[in-house]
């Protein structure tokens, strides 16, 4: 067949793919099915709705490589591990809130955060039984961290072992940890005023009677309450110049009670932020003593406020609002399992249950000194806020650091002799049970120091047990690179002192007799 308008060629069909279009077709409509549902389920947490809390336990924290894999749930759809929504809970124990506002939300944001205002608040519990938050009252104005993993989307800011984990375990993940978190830092007594960790009111479950069946089908989403901070983080009181440093010029921090916002406190003055770092470090020597880790320190994750519970403060309040990487060490498999060698060669070939059961920090009597804790890089972020020139010049930083908080000497501020001689004393406790536990006795319990001044156990013990090793090969790798590293060194000391020798047979006069380098 030929084509007149194409010079009686023949004839071109295009075969359109209906199958293709069809698939895309379907796809955007279950897409735009699935953001309609979103977007309802997410007026449950809209101004003026109110929620009922229950009683949830977090269930050990997981989510982190420092941290063991958490067990296997089979939950129905919608349900979340360690709360069961078709089991009374005793109304004593339920507490009531009205959401006054949502802080930071939407259908693709992670965690909600609410405003929310306390409507009934749970009985106290006993006295003869544990408290692992601090109770609250009515009226009170508190925060509600929300951690619905429908509004997680797949692609996330996900630890890069959790990418192949499903989204509703990481999502608990993420809620565990910082519940955790939060319930050790409420034992050691460092939440709320004034310390650098808002006070914590709990961890608590939601559920939502969905579908549309006879059976009431249950959807469910654990969260936190936390101490409402009115303030502003230490990012949104700056700017950043072309080589990213903090610029505080128009930096100012307004007292709740201000009504234009004209009163507070401007950090445009060099000493005002000087003192607010200050109360920054004192802070993280108190929580670093707790045995917790942040393993990082971010400008928006820290917040300054002037206001407590609604009375103004005189100066200004840190308080760090992120904890999702936080660390606790007693919770870590580090803790638990494998050989003390395994996290530092420098301790005792002893099972870490009897060593390393608490952080070394945690064994100290009073906070570590900022001066062995921090340098200058640690706060890299926060150049600006401090002089950029420290960031050059380290000896600057650590004048600062002298002049507020003294000398390293054992006083407010534990020092590192304390740490060393507590751990000595730890040590020993440690191989002593380690003897019993192996039918040594205590007497003939001992270390040695090598020539790396680490601990190894005495002869008694025979050869270090591999069967408590946690990973063999990890330790293994290590002490080969220790050795690489000694023989490095000698081989290096060899040169130098061949050099030596030779220079001084050289310089020497030729009746005298050589000179042997010391």
């Amino acid at each position: 067949m030929s084509d007149p308008q194409n010079g009686g060629g023949p004839v071109t069909f295009v075969r359109r793919d209906v199958s293709v279009n069809s698939v895309k077709l379907s796809e955007l409509l279950e897409q735009e099915a699935h953001q309609r549902y979103l977007e309802q389920e997410l007026r449950r947490y809209e101004p003026g709705e109110k929620l009922t809390l229950y009683p949830r336990d977090p269930g050990a924290p997981h989510g982190l490589p420092d941290y063991e894999k958490p067990p296997e749930h089979d939950l129905p759809d919608g349900w979340i591990p360690y709360f069961d929504p078709t089991t009374e809970v005793s109304v004593q124990e339920e507490a009531q809130i009205e959401v006054l506002e949502v802080i930071a939300g939407g259908t693709k944001r992670g965690a909600q955060l609410l405003l929310c205002k306390v409507l009934k608040a749970p009985a106290p519990p006993p006295p003869d039984l544990p408290c692992y938050h601090m109770s609250f009252d009515v009226g009170m104005k508190l925060v509600l961290k929300v951690f619905d993993s429908i509004f997680f989307p797949e692609v996330w800011d996900w630890h890069w072992t959790q990418l192949a984990v499903p989204k509703d375990v990481r999502v608990d993940g993420r809620l565990s940890r910082q519940a955790n978190v939060y319930q050790h830092l409420f034992s050691k007594g460092i939440t709320g005023h004034p310390h650098i960790v808002p006070q914590y009111h709990g961890s608590w479950a939601m559920k939502f009677a969905v579908g549309d069946s006879s059976e009431t089908q249950w959807r469910c989403a654990g969260a936190v309450l936390i101490e409402y901070i009115e303030g502003t983080s230490m990012e949104a009181l700056c700017d950043r110049d072309e080589y990213e440093r903090m610029v505080p010029e128009t930096g100012f921090l307004s007292l709740p009670s201000s009504a234009d916002g004209s009163l507070g406190v401007p950090f445009n003055d060099l000493t005002n932020r000087l003192r607010v770092f200050k109360a920054f470090l004192d802070g993280l020597v108190s929580f670093l003593h707790t045995g917790s880790h942040l393993q990082t320190y971010n400008p928006p994750d820290v917040f300054l406020t002037l206001g407590n519970n609604g009375v103004d403060l005189n100066e200004p309040r840190v308080v760090i609002l992120d904890y999702s990487h936080c660390v606790v060490w007693s919770q870590t498999i580090q803790s638990k399992i494998g050989r003390a060698d395994e996290v530092d060669t420098k301790f005792p070939a002893v099972p870490s249950r009897l060593l390393l059961d608490k952080h070394p920090n945690e064994r100290l009597p009073n906070p570590p000194h900022p001066a062995w804790m921090f340098n200058h890089m640690t706060f890299s972020d926060f150049a600006g806020w401090f002089p950029s020139e420290w960031m050059k010049d380290e000896a600057g930083f650590e004048q600062w650091v002298e002049a507020e908080f003294g000398e390293p000497v054992e006083r407010k501020y534990s020092t590192l002799e304390t740490l060393n001689n507590a751990m000595d004393l730890a040590i020993a406790d440690a191989v002593r049970l380690y003897a019993s536990e192996r039918g040594i006795h205590p007497d003939d319990a001992y270390t040695i120091r090598d020539s790396f001044d680490d601990h190894q156990l005495g002869a008694c013990f025979g050869e270090p047990d591999p069967m408590l090793l946690r990973d063999p090969d990890a330790l293994r790798i290590h002490v080969e690179h220790l050795q690489e590293l000694q023989e490095t060194t000698l081989t290096q000391m060899r040169r130098e002192k061949s050099v030596l020798e030779k220079l001084a047979r050289e310089e020497a006069p030729q009746d005298a007799k050589p000179v042997q380098a010391p």
